[in-house]
């Protein structure tokens, strides 16, 4: 029976779900700490961690202190490293994820220079991540080595000269690797990039014909 976990940033909760013939139904509920992203539980400036349950259902949290200011997209590599944004530091942490649940860092608030780096992804091979910064219009690069270290390599702009900057919030890569995509929520918009063998992203268009909303358009998901 698979199951599905769904927060709720206004309310402070963490509702589970499960799936039986098509059905939903609400199994169980948290609401200890207050939620302020999406991927992983924050608590102000902490990092949430919960275990989950054979049957799906949480236990938890033990609360991490975050290594830097407003942290907000998560993604864990298969190698069990976390990498997190921050928002506030403009910057990219990477964790270790210990047994107990307690979150060891490996590379701490790593910078690049921009505003508000909101989410995060990674390259199929896991030696590249990059974070959008929204409110600088760019996209970071980092590389990422075997250990889990983070080093911030450069940052590329979310839409190409000529063309109205655009502010990137979700990202994504291909399943197969080779492409990159950003969503420009103001002004509706997909930036679509080729991405190199060294991580760097090359501009290939900017998706205007999508009919999505000019402005608040959130969420992307590749399949």
């Amino acid at each position: 029976m698979p199951e599905s976990l769904n927060a709720k940033t206004a309310e402070g909760e963490i509702n589970f779900f499960s799936f039986s013939s098509g059905q939903m139904n609400t199994m169980n509920r948290l609401s200890r700490t207050p939620l302020e992203g999406g991927e992983l539980s924050y608590a102000g400036d902490g990092l949430s961690v919960f275990n989950v349950n054979r049957d799906g259902s949480l236990i938890g949290p033990v609360i991490n202190e975050s290594s830097g200011t407003l942290p907000f997209g998560s993604l864990f590599l298969s190698s069990g490293v976390l990498l997190v944004t921050e928002a506030g530091s403009s910057a990219l942490s990477s964790y270790s994820l210990n047994r107990d649940g307690n979150l060891s860092v490996i590379s701490g608030s790593v910078p690049n220079g921009q505003k508000t780096s909101c989410w995060v992804a990674a390259t199929r091979n896991e030696q590249f991540a990059y974070t959008s910064n929204t409110l600088s219009g760019t996209i970071a690069i980092y590389r990422i080595d075997y250990s889990g270290a983070a080093y911030f390599i450069r940052n590329v702009p979310s839409t190409p000269p000529g063309i109205p900057t655009g502010l990137p919030i979700d990202i994504r890569t291909s399943k197969d690797g080779r492409y990159f995509y950003a969503l420009n929520g103001n002004q509706g918009t997909i930036s679509v990039f080729q991405i190199d063998e060294d991580g760097s992203l090359r501009h290939l268009q900017v998706a205007a014909w999508t009919k999505l909303p000019y402005f608040g358009s959130q969420g992307l998901a590749v399949l």
